[in-house]
């Protein structure tokens, strides 16, 4: 996590031969190098340099990215550029963040448990938990909700009689205002949560975004939990009797969620997991594991900019209509949503909700 783009990446950034153009979802959907990585590493310094003012135009590159590490794989010098652009966002000498209109990070954590207890067997809701489950955001929006319930009946299904709820389930990690450039919030809010977590045996967080923020930038603000986190596939799968496998007869897709793959590096697990639950190996989409396409819906440009968001996520879905297959699953309900809105005539589901029904 950085608090401010490091120099040296600027530099490389701004006379690199642009591998990373090719792989970029932004560039590769809008067609304009501005919104490249080196091209938008290179606005943040000309305006760093003071080459140019920080009207609204010049600082909306900070705001084009989906923090999908797509161009990391190709960067021969290890340049992050989304940490790059999130220390401009949040670069404590510039008044970048306050050019754009602001996005709203709060949390209402009230309302979020209210949902989450609404969706919740009555024996889960617990104020003490051997293993405490925290949904995340995306899960916890209308449109999440029957991931949630799913969820549920999966641990019924796999006799699960630890995985309880409470408040702490909501907890506002940090996340979302880290992403859209609100240092000092999200270090309030990970630094409470930090404390609250640590009376858990376990934590399982079901969306990718929380469970890399929580592993990976975490232990760079000092709160270290990784030992006591899990993402909800590792945990369902280390339930699951693999002796006994489902028998799904359509042709599954798994479309890799960026957090999830890229971020996380979990690649193989949600595949084993379609294997053992249908009669054929998983469709392999054009652009598959590291080299997947972003859905659309990452942060902080499916926030700023929708539109432009919009054409990230058609070209992943004529990838999805090129496989052929019968349904597509994936593990992150920001993909899902996104994918579910743009194509409602393909089966779009959570890994949950695909399990719900094969088990």
């Amino acid at each position: 996590m950085r608090s401010r783009p490091t120099p040296k990446d600027l530099e490389l950034c701004r006379y690199c031969p642009s591998l990373c153009q090719s792989r970029c979802p932004v560039n590769l959907a809008l067609a304009d190098i501005a919104w490249s990585p080196c091209g938008k590493m290179s606005g943040v310094w000309r305006l760093q340099e003071g080459l140019v003012k920080a009207t609204r135009e010049a600082t909306i590159p900070l705001h084009m990215c989906l923090d999908c590490l797509a161009c990391r794989e190709v960067c021969d010098h290890g340049v992050e550029v989304p940490d790059n652009l999130a220390g401009a966002r949040l670069a404590a000498d510039t008044h970048y963040a306050q050019t754009q209109n602001p996005v709203d990070t709060t949390w209402n954590t009230q309302k979020a448990w209210e949902t989450l207890r609404s969706c919740t067997p009555a024996w889960r809701c617990v104020d003490e938990a051997a293993v405490l489950l925290v949904p995340g955001r995306e899960m916890l929006e209308p449109e999440g909700v029957d991931q949630l319930k799913a969820l549920f009946q999966v641990l019924d299904k796999l006799s699960d009689e630890v995985v309880g709820v409470n408040p702490d389930s909501v907890l506002d990690d940090g996340h979302f205002s880290y992403i859209h450039g609100n240092l000092a919030q999200a270090k309030t809010a990970a630094g409470k949560a930090f404390k609250r977590y640590g009376k858990y045996k376990r934590i399982v967080v079901a969306s990718p975004h929380n469970l890399s923020f929580v592993t990976l930038h975490w232990p760079q603000l000092g709160y270290d939990r990784s030992k006591s986190v899990m993402g909800v596939i590792e945990y369902l799968s280390s339930a699951m009797d693999w002796n006994h496998s489902a028998r799904f007869d359509g042709r599954v897709a798994w479309h890799d969620p960026c957090h999830l793959g890229r971020h996380l590096e979990q690649y193989q697990l949600p595949r084993d997991l379609l294997k053992w639950a249908g009669r054929y190996a998983p469709v392999e989409l054009l652009h598959n594991h590291g080299n997947s396409l972003c859905c659309g819906g990452g942060y902080p440009m499916s926030t700023r900019d929708p539109d432009g968001a919009a054409k990230v996520t058609a070209m992943r879905v004529a990838e999805i209509d090129a496989s052929e297959a019968d349904v597509v699953v994936t593990g992150c309900s920001q993909c899902v949503h996104t994918l579910r809105e743009a194509n409602p005539e393909k089966p779009i589901k959570h890994l949950v909700e695909f399990l719900a029904e094969v088990l």
